[in-house]
């Protein structure tokens, strides 16, 4: 039925021949048998693999790059923790840092990390335990 739409889900081709898919997804039923068959995992499922959730800091086992967990995005190495931050809270105001309030580098639990000024993150990090600081 030529004209209608593939029936993959948010592909906006048009069917071939008398199937359900477009050419695209129809050769990739033919060579996996899936037509949402992907060679790579998406992002936050290669980062999942990395990720030690055992306690309360989520530390990551994979690449470090000076303490700092590391994964390839897009081209280029990233910062898992900045990563994980987008990921789950949002975009990192314009201007801002991310600082681990755990003080473990290696963690990207979105509840040990906060953006803040190159400043603050700098104070913090001098002044050592910032659990104290966080009580009051």
């Amino acid at each position: 039925m030529s004209g209608a739409p593939c029936e993959v889900v948010d592909c906006d081709r048009e069917r071939r021949g008398h199937g359900a898919y477009c050419n695209k997804h129809r050769q990739v039923v033919r060579k996996h048998g899936d037509p949402m068959y992907r060679r790579y995992a998406g992002l936050a499922t290669r980062m999942e693999q990395f990720i030690d959730r055992t306690g309360e800091c989520w530390v990551w086992t994979g690449v470090l790059s000076a303490g700092y967990g590391q994964i390839w995005d897009k081209g280029r190495m990233r910062l898992v923790h900045r990563l994980m931050y987008e990921l789950m809270v949002g975009p990192i105001p314009d201007g801002l840092v991310i600082d681990h309030l755990c003080r473990n580098p290696r963690c990207c639990n979105p509840a040990h990390i906060e953006p803040v000024t190159q400043k603050v993150n700098v104070k913090r990090g001098l002044h050592g335990d910032l659990r104290k600081e966080l009580r009051s």
